[in-house]
């Protein structure tokens, strides 16, 4: 362990960036234990074997804290409270996070909410099969309507200079996000990218980022008409009479009125006439 604690300190300068991955995946079964501490302090990575340091729960405080906090070592190692090991866990530091800000508020994003609305049944049908999802919403009415709830209620407000107060002990700082989310409220920076976006919507309405790419694609990049023929006929019916808590009856009313002008269509005796196959294609 010594030799290569060794040539680890010879890459600090160098290669700091490879060296803090490598301590933050090995840390707890390696270096931890046996009083290897990798440190930062005013920007400068170095060894100690006393815990005279703090740490922090996220790759975001660590970033913030060796950013703005001078004079004060920070391990170069971060875990949630609950799976950070015992030995460094009385030097964990939490902080307060207060309610986001702009510096300049702009107006809502409607258009964004309007998207939402008209892509929605996608979203569900892409997350619900999702390699990275772990909610099958086709299957819960209760997530369902969770969702439904989040969407209905969703305001999404957008500035310039998006930010947060985060204060460690007595120390105040100002960090900048692209996102943030309040409640019911989503915050964006005026003009951030679709990806940042995709990720903010992610996590407001699905509580998971890992979709965000997917979702990207859905919201951003594919039509419509795309979509319905990725999904098809029968899967489409079925997703909006999922979304609508009174489908059957608008279903049923919409049905009524396309006899009621067009009697020739005889609905009443063919259940997939909304299909567009050979059959309904003469």
């Amino acid at each position: 362990m010594n030799v290569l604690v060794k040539h680890m300190n010879a890459c600090l300068v160098d290669y700091a960036s490879e060296i803090i991955q490598f301590y933050q995946r090995y840390a707890p079964v390696l270096f931890i234990d046996r009083k290897h501490y990798l440190i930062m302090k005013d920007r400068q990575l170095s060894w100690a074997d006393r815990k005279d340091f703090f740490v922090v729960e996220s790759k975001s405080m660590f970033e913030l804290w060796t950013r703005n906090i001078p004079g004060k070592a920070v391990l170069c190692y971060t875990a949630a409270d609950g799976t950070m090991p015992q030995a460094i866990r009385p030097r964990l530091i939490k902080p307060t996070v207060s309610d986001c800000s702009f510096k300049v508020e702009g107006p809502d994003n409607e258009d964004l909410k309007k998207r939402l609305y008209q892509k929605i049944i996608y979203l569900i049908y892409l997350v619900s099969n999702h390699a990275q999802s772990e909610v099958n919403y086709l299957d819960d009415n209760c997530k369902l309507k969770e969702l439904r709830d989040k969407l209905h209620s969703l305001c999404i407000k957008t500035g310039s200079g998006l930010s947060r107060k985060v204060t460690f002990d007595e120390t105040e700082l100002n960090n900048p996000v692209e996102y943030a989310i309040n409640d019911s409220c989503l915050y964006l920076e005026a003009g951030c990218d679709k990806d940042v976006q995709a990720r903010a919507v992610s996590r407001y309405l699905f509580n998971n980022t890992s979709v965000a790419d997917s979702l990207e694609l859905v919201l951003f990049h594919k039509t419509e008409e795309e979509l319905r023929r990725s999904i098809g006929g029968q899967n489409l019916k079925m997703l909006h009479k999922l979304w609508q808590e009174d489908y059957e009856t608008k279903w049923r009313a919409f049905e009524n009125e396309l006899e009621r002008r067009f009697s020739c269509l005889n609905l009443k005796n063919d259940s997939k006439w909304f299909c567009f196959d050979a059959q309904h294609a003469k």
